[in-house]
């Protein structure tokens, strides 16, 4: 019997030991820093490493890397402008168009940007859009649905700061110089109003214009229909970086408007969110 305990005893004191071994090996602040970059990669490391593969025209190299750093939850304008670079490199027209309308949510005025999105369209048929249309997309891309935001609060603070000055202005000062005062309170104030109005419009447009959800065709040879099966009538065939509209989900199928305005079902294999 006190074999048997003292044997016991022996093997539980070699497990705890070799435990403890383990434990610090794998718990020492070396390895427990090589796990952290393991598991959470530096997103500036990795797009300097990205950046390098495509510096070296390995492009696919750098594509994949690219959506590394996305799939950790990172994302920036310069980034997503990288990679529609990288794609176009690649032939991938619509992954282009896909990366550059994503790049330009986040820097809407990026000279570069819009150069190498229209490149990449050329010879993409979205459709002519009418006047109407190309108007409005023209106003809700002013700017950045948080720069009318701080704008339209700033316009408002003023505006409420104005009018409280006004009744803060004694009695005998109004009435001695009253034409004068009027005349200036008066402009001023309709002046203010109406840029408070035109923002707080152009805000609500442009935030209204953010819910809707848009795609881009990301495969060629999409085939729209007029009903969400594949026995349905095709209605028109959706090149390759196509911008569209999503206005319904029905299944694998996808309720789509052009820029023309044309509508039809299409598998949804074939488009991608922006």
């Amino acid at each position: 019997m006190n074999w048997m305990k003292n044997k016991f005893h022996g093997q539980w004191m070699y497990g705890f030991l070799l435990a403890t071994i383990i434990s610090g090996i794998f718990l020492s602040p070396a390895s427990i820093k090589a796990q952290s970059s393991v598991t959470s990669p530096n997103p500036a490391a990795l797009f300097y490493q990205a950046n390098g593969y495509y510096q070296r025209r390995e492009y696919q190299q750098a594509a994949e890397v690219y959506h590394q750093l996305i799939q950790t939850g990172y994302e920036s304008g310069n980034l997503y402008f990288n990679l529609g670079n990288t794609e176009y490199k690649l032939g991938h027209k619509g992954e282009a168009v896909l990366y550059y309308e994503k790049a330009k949510q986040l820097m809407p005025h990026d000279a570069d940007l819009q150069s190498n999105l229209e490149l990449a369209l050329d010879g993409v048929d979205e459709g002519n859009p009418s006047w109407q249309r190309i108007f409005y997309q023209s106003i809700v891309s002013t700017g950045s649905l948080e720069n009318l935001l701080v704008l339209t609060s700033v316009l408002f603070f003023i505006l409420m700061s104005f009018l409280i000055l006004i009744l803060m202005v004694p009695m005998d000062f109004r009435e001695h110089n009253n034409g004068k005062l009027k005349g200036w309170c008066l402009g001023t104030l309709v002046g203010i109003a109406t840029v408070f109005l035109l923002s707080l419009s152009l805000t609500a447009a442009t935030g209204f214009d953010h819910t809707r959800q848009n795609a881009v065709a990301v495969q060629a040879s999409g085939e729209v229909r007029f009903e969400p099966n594949s026995q349905s009538t095709a209605y028109y065939r959706l090149a390759e970086g196509s911008r569209v509209q999503i206005l319904e989900k029905k299944d694998n199928w996808l309720l789509i408007q052009r820029k023309d305005g044309k509508m039809g079902w299409i598998e949804a294999k074939f488009i991608a969110p922006i």
